[in-house]
């Protein structure tokens, strides 16, 4: 699935998934992941829904995954994840600043998630 390109212009680029319709998929909202590409594996923040901030008509749902500490092109490539936690409900931003400021928040929290996750499988 080609994106929209907005993550990249508000400094969250996303890789937009296709998914296959076997596949249950979790509830609308966002979500701490590890996203494996290329047999490597990142830390990442995805959210599913229907994007709400940018979106004044109804839209299909999508899943879009931010991956932490990475900037290669993906594109065409298969990209498995693995839901760690879910971190909060899909909302509506009153502004893309005020988007912009829960993903960093967002992406804080999950970098504790998977700290804390990762120390606790030692």
């Amino acid at each position: 699935m080609v994106g929209d390109k907005r993550g990249r212009t508000i400094g969250f680029p996303t890789a937009n998934l296709e998914t296959w319709k076997e596949r249950a998929i979790p509830a609308a909202g966002v979500y701490v992941c590890r996203a494996t590409v290329s047999g490597s594996t990142y830390q990442a923040v995805t959210n599913i829904g229907v994007r709400p901030t940018f979106e004044a008509e109804p839209a299909p749902p999508r899943m879009e995954a931010h991956l932490l500490d990475f900037d290669q092109d993906i594109y065409g490539q298969s990209l498995a994840l693995e839901f760690i936690q879910r971190l909060r409900g899909e909302v509506k931003f009153s502004s893309v600043n005020a988007l912009s400021e829960q993903i960093r928040q967002d992406v804080q929290q999950a970098r504790e998630v998977l700290d804390s996750d990762t120390l606790s499988n030692l």
